[in-house]
């Protein structure tokens, strides 16, 4: 029999903490018997590139200086038949040079920054998730400074439908928007830790930093603050800034060069 992932986590402070009103117990069959590795979770750190979040997943992403961009947290290698039930991750970064904004905790926490993925960017996790128990947050650390900046969410679905896991074996999990507050290049890494997915049942189908039973890979990303590319004025090549008129009759061509 699968031992409790509530048992297998009462070392793991920082674990429990991130999962606090869940109730995470004995498997009833509803997940394959514990192999390792686990599902492989990355950063996509140039979401809105491709055609959607994690599609392709970028390791690296260049964002300017003053700009707002996507990070997604994607999941590959799920075993199809068994979906995920439970998510919990802390994404790490440079508060000094990322903001993530706030936003007020309403509902059920769906539409907060991270943002769950509920069939937002294709198919996803599906309807009927609760993220309410401890509400996703741009920033949960007060400190700042590299690594002290802690997007969190930590969500879990009793219901379904799960669609991730069940039928598809890669996706979305959840988005982070952030905005580069840096004031010069630079470059920043992020980090996943307190990573959990578990089955529907609340059984552990993966964890990391720290690992609990069953090691996942969690793949953070580098995050380049670049400044804007020099602009090109007219008026720098000796040109007229507000040229004369040129008037042509219908069926002549004109050719201009600039030198």
């Amino acid at each position: 029999m699968k031992r409790s992932l509530l048992v297998l986590i009462a070392g793991a402070v920082v674990l429990a903490a991130a999962l606090v009103g869940f109730s995470l117990t004995r498997s009833g069959g509803d997940s394959p018997a514990y192999a390792s590795p686990g599902p492989t979770v990355s950063l996509d750190m140039d979401a809105d590139n491709g055609t959607a979040p994690c599609s392709p997943i970028d390791a690296t992403g260049n964002h300017l200086l003053g700009s707002t961009y996507h990070v997604a947290i994607c999941v590959t290698t799920l075993d199809i038949g068994y979906p995920i039930g439970v998510i919990t991750f802390d994404v790490l970064y440079d508060d000094t040079k990322n903001l993530a904004p706030e936003v007020a905790d309403e509902g059920k926490g769906l539409d907060d920054n991270p943002d769950l993925n509920i069939a937002e960017y294709g198919d996803g996790l599906g309807d009927n998730w609760d993220c309410s128990a401890a509400f996703p947050k741009g920033d949960k650390n007060p400190l700042t400074g590299p690594g002290n900046g802690d997007a969190f969410i930590s969500c879990r679905s009793s219901l379904g439908p799960w669609t991730m896991g069940d039928d598809e074996a890669a996706g979305v999990i959840a988005v982070i928007e952030f905005d580069v507050i840096a004031s010069a290049a630079t470059t920043d890494t992020l980090v996943i830790a307190n990573g959990l997915l578990g089955y529907q049942d609340a059984s552990e189908m993966g964890t990391c930093n720290p690992d609990v039973t069953i090691p996942m890979v969690c793949n953070g990303g580098t995050d380049n603050k670049i400044t804007p590319p020099p602009q090109c004025d007219i008026a720098d090549m000796g040109l007229d800034v507000d040229p004369a008129v040129v008037s042509m009759k219908v069926g002549e061509v004109a050719s201009v060069s600039i030198t």
